[in-house]
């Protein structure tokens, strides 16, 4: 059986499965954590009537808030 661990064929094969799996957990991480920024943070301004309403953050509080602006302003 020590044989059959020393096989160059079998480390490789070792490695290869385990290196899969760290890409794929890794992976797996990666796309859930940016899911989870998508849902919660706002994407952008809309325009309503001559207003635009746009997101703000509130770095006191860690909020998000909203600010309307007109679209002309003096």
């Amino acid at each position: 059986m020590q044989g059959f661990f020393k096989s160059r064929l079998v480390l490789t094969l070792v490695t290869l499965v385990l290196l899969a799996g760290a890409i794929a957990v890794s992976l797996a991480g990666i796309t859930h954590s940016r899911a989870a920024a998508a849902a919660s943070t706002p994407s952008g301004e809309r325009i309503l009537g001559q207003n635009v309403l746009e997101p703000v953050y509130e770095d006191t509080t860690g909020n998000v808030k909203y600010v309307m602006t007109p679209l002309k302003a003096p």
